[in-house]
């Protein structure tokens, strides 16, 4: 401090010479009186004017301290919250495990913040103090705030980020036992710091978001006894982007009429309008899944003329799609069974004659339950062979057809064409620490397998060759614990590869050790603990306090299912939690058990 402020009586002393004189007043930014130059005082004047400079370039540096800094405790986390009633650029963050014994910890934390988050902290007690920091130094240290990191025991919310114009919402389901909601946010994913404390419902406007910038969320419930475990993490792209048109089509039915529709945009419902003159429909239904493709429209007069349009709704209403018009009509042709035979490039479809069609209309699609017109008056027979590419599932669907319009649409059948016999049955993938276990189901003569692996649904690459036919089991390890793998596996033998099969995924993170069944027992001096056995457990940690929901970590590396309690007092009431544990880390809690001594 000494020096900066010497660098300002020297700086001023300079001008002083220069200029025979200096206004203090404007300088130091407040009213008082000028005082007189430096450079023209008599010698037995210069002591106290250089006085008066010193004050007045002290009260350019001075910047008040953070007050009234308080710490949260989470669950191997800490949140700092302060007030400040000054100009700062920066905030320094100091931190120690000894009250007092605060060092430098963070740097450079943005001026404008007024929280600070702090993780991966171990239960020990931690101390914080804050100092602000503009272009001429920093301020003496706040308050110092102590806090104790432990695990909250509030469920982690599930959260969704709806984009709207101008906003982003978000909403998630209500925790039991939180008072309030923190909500975190970033632009990068996995990087959210802490954006809004103290949240009193399940949702949150966000409105300060630019359009086509992703922003992604958290959510923690917290109480008096700290704040819970983070929820999974939510994103949306702000801007509300008006949704593309639908491109529509209709068939007559006996009293009916189906409709179809393309659609390319992202639509939250759909809006459909009918009328009996063209140009002139109303609304019939609004909210209708933005993710179906077909509308079932039921109790129309048999050969009136009825128009329809659609739109696409998310946050606004799309243009009217093209307008259809349809005439309902006499068709008494039920579904015909229908059968998928896959082949090598090709799936065979076989059904059963229906009285009365004339042809027959085929419908198709490579997902499930979304067919569209595929072929119109397909065949005048039975049977159809669709030459179609291997390694892919197609589901189909027909009707037949005459001149009153279209009958009921069959069954749904797939086929999935390939010259390798079946894929794998990828039964399930687990989790572990830093790692995966696939396991599956094989009845064809695979020599190999091949496994494939992404992080994005849907977009699997070749990640292991080779693997060898006799196994039916593979483990991943090296991965990154709280990321999403997605897999699917082919077989191999001779001749080519076979198609992929079902994708699975899995989350790795902590081993998902069963949490045990546990029975706390008063006794003279002690408390007799006693659990079920865990498979696959090396261990068992107790946690023990002295409040609902405040257990602590208590004993470590216990290899019995039981264990007496002797550190107690007579009269006191413990709350106990077990968790078991092995190489992989530790499994759940068990449920609390209360005794008094």
């Amino acid at each position: 401090m000494h020096r900066r402020v010497g660098f300002v009586v020297i700086a001023l002393l300079w001008l002083a010479c220069s200029s025979g004189s200096i206004d203090l007043q404007k300088l130091a930014g407040r009213t008082q009186p000028a005082v007189a130059s430096l450079s023209t005082a008599p010698p037995e004047k210069f002591a106290d004017l250089l006085a008066s400079y010193n004050e007045l370039a002290g009260s350019i540096t001075s910047l008040p301290p953070p007050v009234q800094v308080t710490a949260t405790p989470g669950s191997g986390s800490a949140t700092l919250n302060w007030n400040f009633d000054g100009s700062a650029v920066t905030f320094n963050v100091y931190r120690g495990t000894e009250p007092g014994g605060e060092t430098l910890y963070r740097t450079n934390y943005p001026g404008s913040s007024t929280s600070f988050f702090d993780g991966s902290l171990s239960a020990i007690t931690y101390y914080y103090a804050v100092a602000a920091v503009n272009a001429f130094g920093h301020s003496s240290p706040s308050n110092e705030a102590s806090v104790t990191p432990g695990t909250a025991l509030l469920a982690a919310p599930t959260v969704t980020a709806t984009p709207g114009v101008g906003s982003i919402d978000l909403s998630w389901n209500d925790i039991a036992l939180a008072d309030f909601y923190d909500v975190y946010r970033s632009t990068h994913p996995n990087a959210e710091e802490v954006y809004a404390v103290g949240v009193a419902t399940a949702s949150f406007s966000d409105p300060a978001v630019s359009d086509g910038t992703t922003y992604y969320y958290k959510v923690a419930a917290a109480n008096g006894d700290g704040q819970g475990n983070l929820s999974s993490e939510a994103n949306a792209t702000g801007g509300g982007v008006v949704p593309t048109t639908p491109t529509l089509t209709v068939q007559a039915g006996d009293s009916s009429a189906t409709l179809n529709w393309s659609f390319t945009g992202s639509a939250v419902t759909i809006n459909i309008y009918r009328g009996t003159d063209p140009g002139k429909e109303t609304l019939i239904q609004s909210g209708y899944p933005g993710s179906s493709t077909s509308f079932f429209n039921s109790g129309l007069s048999n050969f009136t003329t009825y128009y329809y349009y659609i739109t696409a709704v998310n946050v606004s209403e799309s243009n009217p799609s093209n307008e259809v018009s349809v005439r309902p009509g006499i068709t008494p042709m039920v579904a015909p069974p229908l059968a998928a035979v896959a082949g090598d490039n090709q799936v065979t479809l076989t059904w059963s004659a229906i009285p009365v069609a004339n042809t027959y209309h085929i419908w198709r699609s490579t997902r499930p339950n979304a067919e569209e017109v595929y072929l119109a008056d397909a065949s005048a027979t039975t049977s159809f062979v669709d030459g179609v590419a291997n390694g892919t599932t197609y589901y189909y669907k027909v009707a037949g057809n005459n001149a009153d319009g279209q009958g009921v649409l069959s069954n749904e059948a797939s086929g999935t064409p390939g010259s390798s016999g079946p894929p794998p049955s990828l039964l399930a993938v687990s989790p572990g620490n830093g790692s995966a276990t696939l396991n599956w189901n094989y009845n064809g003569a695979a020599v190999t397998f091949n496994i494939y692996r992404s992080t994005t649904t849907g977009e699997e690459t070749l990640y292991r060759t080779n693997h060898a036919g006799f196994f039916t089991t593979f483990f991943d390890s090296g991965l990154a614990n709280g990321t999403t793998y997605f897999y699917k596996m082919t077989a191999v033998n001779s001749d080519s590869e076979g198609t992929q099969s079902l994708e699975a995924s899995v989350t790795p993170g902590t081993a998902q050790l069963a949490p045990p069944l546990l029975e706390a027992v008063p006794g003279a001096g002690m408390v007799t603990l006693s659990w079920s056995g865990v498979p696959l457990a090396t261990s068992y940690n107790i946690n023990r306090g002295g409040r609902p929901s405040s257990e602590e970590l208590y004993r470590v590396g216990v290899t019995d299912t039981t264990f007496n309690d002797t550190g107690v007092v007579a009269g006191l009431t413990y709350f106990y939690t077990v968790n078991a544990v092995n190489a992989n880390g530790q499994g759940q809690a068990s449920n609390e058990a209360i005794a008094t001594p």
